[in-house]
């Protein structure tokens, strides 16, 4: 037990002893008087003296306790049941601050960081003398301690929003990391936060914990500068179907609107840019130029590039948290597209009412169909699949297709095409094998389909075959009536990923296998990307130097008026047309390349040959949307030569990122970058859950600073014992009052 005024407790305790006195200074000496008849109440007599004696002492103990409970308020005792410590000793503080884009909510004309700026510096002055202090926020932390007041204040006032920032669980498990290393008893971590359930993650909070309780006299505080019931409306995320389609195939957009507390309706509007880059252009000629012109309805421009309205829609917003909406606009030429989908409304929190976002539209890809004789009646499934007729009249088709037979696949140049398909090939040269296995290694693709022409198994076997196939062909599996149905166990690799969504309803069983190959002796660096109920492999995939080669262990395309080995392409064979295309946007690379990313990701962007001699190229970064008034800004970039590529760091805010090299006829590329849609969600974490799974010394205050005052101090101090004691003072001093009016109760004249 410790006293704030000590004095005032052994003023007390002498005090205690002014009773005493008095009782015995003005206490009556009995007289003797000889009277025989007292002797008949001489027994009475002890009896009622030894009462008066009881009564007495117990008043005077009451009185006595009394005025010692009176110098125990003035001197204010505390109780602290850790180390013990005084108030006004320094301590090793850090200050947490939130910095994530959602506080910039505005309520009552301030920002949630502004907020916690003004009490952090308000915080500060408060600190005791000679104290330890660090700033820490959700994107960098101090490996030392501030060198004065003044520079941690200095950091506070600069605090800027960070659109990558790390959770408060690892910054607090930083801040501890730091404050052990001070030689100071008492550490102290305040936490500026809106206590929102994306920066406090479930399980990293009870890991926190264990770090807290390590620490040894510590004291944590949650600085509540949240609003408890925040109204706002916001896109949780606009992306498109596809990264990736051919020139003449529509784009879909699709974009999730997310309300806090809000209903209403709102109004989305969708801008999208002209061609960014030149990946798919002879010459730089064609690719937008940076512009000046100004702002209007139909037009925005952002940074020097000019975005036009395709699409504006209403949402309703009516007692849901979030309502999904689609655009979908055409038209688009070559090249990578930039754009962003906003909400024409403003409110309270502005930076999730713009998302950005990016696809590539490419020319069609080139497939080689290489077929048996007549090759147009072999591979009219498989053509017809990768572009449809009708899609080929109207120049909208995905792939630019060429069925040739397999005597005439050494006359074609391989190099002219990104993939190439081998339906059920007989017996191969060597020659061609080895043309295959080059083109392949070069980066290409190649998808070869097995089928009643490979029964001359020993024809596989060579050892340049070997190079492409998965492994040795053993024996055909055949199946009764029923047949067997591809099972893939996951829809994880790029060929099945389309499936994902409807992965519990593909009618696999409608479209049964009859017949396919059996490998024997798989090597290790092949991998089974779907097989059949039976668990044998039906989709094998292997690496080829920079290609990849599919082997399907049953023919994907065969004569309507033979015997089929399967009835995948019949009926309505939806599985078999995304199969197909899948499988030829994998082999033709149309679905390795990105152009979405998260801010703080790293871009790594792959160079044309034709563009890669360059010795340096610009990064256009766009301007921060979080600062006033911001400027673009450029980085220059150096080329890795040996992989031919860009990698970019400087991802730090969301917008249309642009490389360029070579002037205006030279190499021009873009991305778009966007916040995490956790970033900006306002919705709270349940502060009792919180406060348990961090620990005892953790403790949640408001932005009122007497209840933060008085929580630090008891931290620091211990429980102030005042209020106890003057209640025990006023219990004592009824019961005083209460027994002296009774033991010294004046008797009633009418019984004397």
């Amino acid at each position: 037990m410790t006293f704030v005024t000590p004095l005032f407790a052994w003023i007390g305790l002498g005090l205690a002893a002014v009773p005493v006195a008095l009782h015995l200074m003005m206490r009556r000496k009995p007289q003797r008087v000889p009277f025989p008849a007292l002797l008949l109440v001489r027994s009475r007599f002890q009896q009622n003296r030894r009462r008066m004696r009881l009564r007495h002492l117990l008043l005077l103990a009451l009185r006595a306790i009394l005025f010692l409970l009176l110098g125990l308020v003035l001197a204010q005792p505390t109780v602290k049941w850790s180390a013990p410590g005084s108030g006004e000793a320094p301590v090793a503080a850090a200050l947490v601050f939130d910095t994530s884009p959602r506080m910039l909510y505005r309520f009552e004309n301030r920002t949630r960081l502004e907020s916690a700026q003004e009490q952090g510096a308000w915080l500060l002055r408060q600190l005791p003398r000679d104290s330890e202090i660090a700033v820490f926020d959700s994107e960098t932390s101090p490996r030392d301690f501030s060198v004065d007041r003044g520079a941690a204040k200095h950091r506070i006032e600069h605090l800027a929003i960070t659109a990558a920032p790390s959770a408060l669980t690892d910054v607090v498990a930083r801040a501890a990391d730091l404050l052990r290393s001070s030689e100071l008893t008492r550490r102290e971590i305040y936490v500026f936060t809106d206590l929102a359930r994306g920066a406090w993650p479930s399980q990293a909070a009870s890991k926190l914990k264990e770090t807290i309780a390590d620490l040894g006299d510590v004291g944590v505080y949650l600085i509540d500068v949240g609003v408890e019931e925040p109204m706002n409306v916001g896109l949780a995320e606009a992306k498109p179907q596809r990264e990736a389609v051919a020139r003449g195939t529509p784009i879909q957009v699709d974009v999730d609107v997310t309300a806090s507390g809000a209903v209403g309706t709102r109004t989305l509007a969708l801008y999208i840019s002209g061609t960014l880059d030149t990946r798919f252009l002879e010459n730089g000629d064609g690719a937008s130029e940076p512009a000046s012109q100004e702002t209007s309805g139909d037009r925005r421009v952002i940074d020097g590039v000019v975005y036009e309205k395709r699409g504006e829609q209403s949402v309703l917003l009516e007692n849901a948290d979030s309502v999904g909406a689609s655009f979908t606009v055409g038209g688009f030429d070559p090249g990578v597209h930039v754009g962003f989908v906003e909400i024409v409304e403003e409110d309270a929190l502005s930076c999730d009412n713009r998302r950005w976002f990016a696809f590539e539209v490419r020319p069609p890809a080139s497939v080689l169909i290489g077929a048996p004789d007549p090759p147009e009646h072999y591979a009219v499934f498989l053509d017809q699949a990768l572009a449809p007729e009708v899609l080929r009249r109207v120049g909208r088709a995905r792939f630019d297709t060429k069925v040739v037979s397999h005597r005439l696949l050494a006359d074609e140049r391989l190099e002219k095409y990104d993939a190439v398909f081998l339906l059920d090939p007989g017996p191969l040269s060597d020659s061609l094998w080895a043309r295959m296995a080059e083109y392949v290694a070069g980066g290409r693709g190649l998808a070869i389909a097995l089928g009643r022409r490979a029964s001359a198994v020993e024809a596989f076997h060579s050892e340049v075959s070997q190079r492409i196939l998965p492994g040795k062909l053993l024996v055909q599996a055949r199946a009764g009536d029923a047949g067997f149905m591809l099972s893939p166990r996951d829809y994880q690799h790029p060929i099945l990923k389309s499936f994902r969504s409807v992965a519990g309803t593909i009618p696999w069983q409608q479209f049964p296998v009859f017949r396919y190959w059996v490998l024997d002796e798989i090597p290790e660096d092949v991998r089974t990307v779907a097989a059949y109920d039976d668990g044998r492999p039906a989709i094998l995939e292997r690496r080829l130097g920079k290609g990849r080669v599919v082997v399907f262990t049953t023919p994907l395309s065969d004569r309507p008026d033979e015997a089929p080995w399967n009835l995948l392409p019949v009926g309505e064979a939806w599985p078999f047309f995304i199969l197909a295309n899948e499988t030829a946007a994998y082999l033709a690379g149309g679905t390795g390349r990105r152009v979405n990313y998260r801010a703080g990701e790293t871009v790594v962007v792959d160079l044309p040959d034709r563009f890669a001699h360059f010795d340096s190229y610009i990064l256009q970064i766009p301007a921060n949307p979080f600062l006033d008034d911001a400027p673009p800004a450029s980085l220059k970039l150096t080329p890795d030569r040996e992989k031919r590529r860009l990698v970019v760091t400087a991802t730090s805010h969301p917008g249309c990122y642009r490389i360029e090299a070579g002037g205006t006829t030279g190499f021009r590329d873009a991305f778009a970058v966007e916040l995490p849609a956790e970033v900006t969600d306002l919705e709270r974490v349940e502060i009792e859950k919180l406060v348990a799974d961090l620990g005892d010394n953790v403790t949640r205050t408001t932005e009122n600073r007497e209840e933060l005052i008085r929580e630090v101090t008891k931290g620091r101090a211990g429980t102030n014992l005042t209020p106890w004691i003057i209640l025990m003072m006023t219990l004592v001093f009824a019961g005083e009052w209460y027994l002296a009016n009774r033991f010294y109760r004046q008797p009633n004249a009418a019984n004397v």
